[in-house]
């Protein structure tokens, strides 16, 4: 089915598609076996699928998506940190969520970015290093922003899991004539949210 298609089977078409697909991340070692994106983890986890992580668990991230996959792997029985780039009161995740983390031993290090992943020398995970960050002037979204230091840490670890955002998934609005916004959301009026295809 095609946005067009469906507009003359029905009057009205209601476009709920959300943002399904794991946002990319130019991070040195990405590559490493034991690097998963959050989405892909919480869903193999949801359909009962195998997942194997190790015992030191690091999630990169804030959102909803980090603070799920952290609980998700101290119930597994890992050491789990999240490292977020901001303080815990910027942090878009739940708040009662980031309470419950703690309560279930989830450690976590604020003001700190990801700088590269250390690979083990078999193409696993031994490591990463995260840069400290300091806080500047206020971006557009009210927060201010993250301004990395010239500190290092290194946190040893065997597993991350990348939880740094999602993008649309374009299959369904690629070839549709739907005018798209360059995140790739759908462009809608304002006021009716209608789509230029009326």
């Amino acid at each position: 089915k095609t946005p067009q298609s469906l507009s003359k089977e029905f009057d009205s078409v209601f476009l709920a598609l959300g943002t399904w697909e794991a946002s990319p991340i130019d991070l040195p070692g990405v590559q490493c076996q034991g690097v998963h994106h959050a989405l892909h983890f919480l869903d193999a986890i949801a359909h009962g699928k195998d997942v194997r992580i190790g015992q030191k668990v690091v999630v990169i991230g804030g959102g909803n998506a980090a603070i799920d996959s952290a609980r998700t792997a101290a119930r597994m029985g890992a050491d789990v940190t999240v490292v977020y780039r901001r303080q815990r009161q910027d942090m878009p995740a739940i708040p009662e969520e980031v309470d419950e983390a703690y309560e279930e031993g989830v450690k976590f290090a604020y003001l700190a970015a990801p700088h590269r992943i250390i690979s083990d020398g078999q193409g696993g995970v031994k490591a990463i290093e995260v840069q400290k960050t300091t806080l500047g002037e206020f971006g557009v979204t009210g927060r201010r922003r993250p301004v990395p230091t010239d500190e290092v840490m290194r946190i040893s670890c065997d597993t991350i899991i990348l939880a740094i955002g999602e993008r649309v998934d374009t299959v369904f609005t690629g070839g549709s004539q739907l005018e798209l916004k360059r995140d790739g959301t759908i462009k809608v009026d304002r006021h009716s949210s209608e789509t230029n295809l009326l």
